[in-house]
């Protein structure tokens, strides 16, 4: 298999990171992770952030804070937990799953707009719009499309859906597209988007949707359905992919449900699971031949330690951490404390392994795991 196969014809050297979907989990977890990334000093450095679901809630609260960080001269945040992490901790203890399901059955309102309005409390602290992102790096939150079947892609930049056409400078609300990012269905989706009096450029030699009803609204779901990682828009750009993965590891079950919406689920769960290990062992074979840069971590990779257990977590620790829940409900504070350091505990051990070295970083392993 040729470099040119795993990446494409040109990759800028810059680096990606790319959070999962998993709820207040992933949420939490990819805070733990981005803790760990800003004392190796490499959340400076980050070029592009690309998230899905719980990980856009993370990536949204860090847009929202990333003007107001502070930095020292090894490029390091020092008020990362003050701007960055308390608003995570907050959202944590909003349950939002089953309260917006039932407030949404309400004729006028709908569970998506219960969702926003908590992550408008919590994440973004008021009202704000894409351009009110910052500059650099550039934050992509993705979703998917229910009318195209494609990833709809929302940055300060740019609004676009490759088959439909791209918005210039949106000026969408950032909660509506976190929670439309996080939207899974079928209770929390679908997220409506009004597009008719907005400008929309056709795509560039495909033009099969650039016509009504896709460029008059966008009926949205749940990103981690298209792509869990958020792993495709850095794909294509960036020859160093930092991944931070929270999804909830598959399980085989000896009695699976057999009522219709039970069975549906757990085949939309088979599906995306295969997915995200046929992306997982591609991302690792391009780490292995050298192609990419990077690391990649998350409950279900190898990481330096027993049956992959970093070296930061106990084997008790390890196994609650794992098992548990993917919810948008109240996660206690040592719930909180247990993922904050889960994920913190993983981008430790395999960005120290399989990025540090190559980058001229420490090789010293972390020994102050966060807590709330």
């Amino acid at each position: 298999m040729s470099a040119f196969f795993i990446d494409g014809p040109e990759l800028a050297d810059g680096i990606a990171l790319c959070l999962s979907g998993g709820g207040y989990r992933a949420m939490l977890f990819h805070a733990g992770a981005i803790w760990r990334l800003n004392e190796l000093g490499l959340l400076r450095r980050i070029n592009l952030i690309s998230s899905v679901s719980g990980g856009s809630i993370a990536s949204g609260a860090l847009a929202v804070a990333w003007n107001s960080l502070q930095w020292d001269l090894g490029g390091r945040a020092t008020n990362l937990q003050q701007a960055f992490v308390a608003p995570i901790l907050g959202q944590a203890q909003d349950a939002i799953d089953y309260e917006s399901i039932a407030l949404g059955l309400l004729p006028w309102d709908s569970a998506f707009r219960q969702v926003a309005q908590s992550y408008e409390r919590n994440v973004t602290v008021g009202p704000k719009t894409l351009q009110e992102l910052p500059q650099q790096p550039e934050f992509v939150f993705n979703t998917t499309s229910l009318m195209s079947g494609r990833d709809w892609r929302f940055t300060r930049a740019y609004a676009a859906d490759w088959r439909i056409g791209t918005i210039q400078a949106p000026t969408f609300s950032l909660a509506e597209v976190i929670a439309a990012s996080s939207a899974f269905p079928p209770f929390l989706s679908p997220a409506s988007f009004d597009l008719n009096g907005l400008t929309i450029s056709a795509p560039t030699g495909k033009e099969d949707l650039h016509h009504p009803p896709f460029t008059g609204k966008a009926l949205l779901s749940d990103g981690g359905i298209y792509d869990n990682m958020g792993l495709e828009p850095a794909w294509k750009r960036y020859r160093t992919l930092l991944v931070s993965n929270a999804g909830r590891p598959f399980d085989a079950l000896e009695h699976p449900p057999t009522d219709w919406l039970s069975q549906l689920r757990r085949v939309v769960d088979i599906t995306m699971d295969q997915d995200q290990a046929l992306r997982e062992r591609i991302l690792i074979y391009a780490y292995q031949q050298n192609f990419r840069a990077g690391a990649l971590w998350g409950f279900n990779v190898k990481a330096d330690g027993p049956d992959g257990r970093p070296p930061l977590l106990t084997e008790e620790e390890y196994s609650a951490a794992k098992a548990m829940r993917t919810r948008l409900n109240y996660f206690t504070p040592a719930e909180q404390a247990l993922l904050l350091k889960a994920g913190y505990a993983h981008a430790e051990a395999n960005v120290r392994v399989w990025y540090a070295p190559g980058a001229g970083l420490s090789t010293q392993p972390g020994n102050t795991p966060p807590s709330p």
